[in-house]
């Protein structure tokens, strides 16, 4: 079979990392936004509503304890952030080392109807119509399948200008836009 583009690929440590960050910026972020977030900002006016309604009638201990627990309230939002990208990461590592493939070395090639990823023996292919999105996070490619992902490294490419044509080619393929992410990721 004849392939418009063959990759090989490192899965480990950083490409999990910035696996994690690329999946808490276009899924997971959004969700804590609209579910987690308002209720958290909304304790903290309550609290605050609370004690400024009464004041007067509470003694230091209770307003320090109260004004405590809205700094912690909103300290939380950015901190379950970089917990749970910390978490992605250490379940994705300890899930491939429990198999056996980490880190774990992809051949991926890309033909005109499907994409064909080899590890080791096993190959698989998925078609390019399956694919739910295209992101990139500095100079790391995501091709999302649903909760699953491709990852590539920008310097799995011969060249600059290969990059640029294989992000082309895999937008006309699936169908999908590249959206370009906040952050760098980490270094490979």
């Amino acid at each position: 079979m004849n392939y418009d583009f063959a990759l090989n690929t490192r899965y480990d440590k950083s490409a999990y990392e910035a696996l994690a960050e690329a999946s808490w910026q276009l899924f997971r972020k959004p969700r804590m936004q609209t579910q987690t977030y308002p209720i958290l900002i909304a304790l903290a006016a309550l609290t605050l509503f609370v004690l400024i309604r009464g004041r007067g009638r509470y003694s230091p201990p209770v307003l320090i304890g109260a004004g405590l627990f809205v700094v912690l309230l909103l300290v939380s939002i950015p901190l379950s952030g970089r917990s749970a990208k910390a978490k992605m990461c250490r379940t994705a590592v300890k899930a491939a080392t429990s198999r056996g493939e980490f880190p774990v070395d992809i051949q991926f090639s890309f033909g005109q109807e499907s994409i064909r990823s080899k590890v080791g023996e096993q190959v698989s292919m998925v078609k390019y119509e399956q694919a739910t999105g295209f992101a990139a996070l500095g100079e790391w490619r995501f091709l999302f399948f649903g909760q699953a992902a491709y990852i590539f490294h920008t310097s799995a490419f011969a060249s600059p200008e290969e990059s640029v044509r294989f992000q082309t080619y895999i937008e006309e393929k699936s169908g999908t836009a590249l959206v370009t992410l906040k952050g760098t990721g980490p270094q490979r």
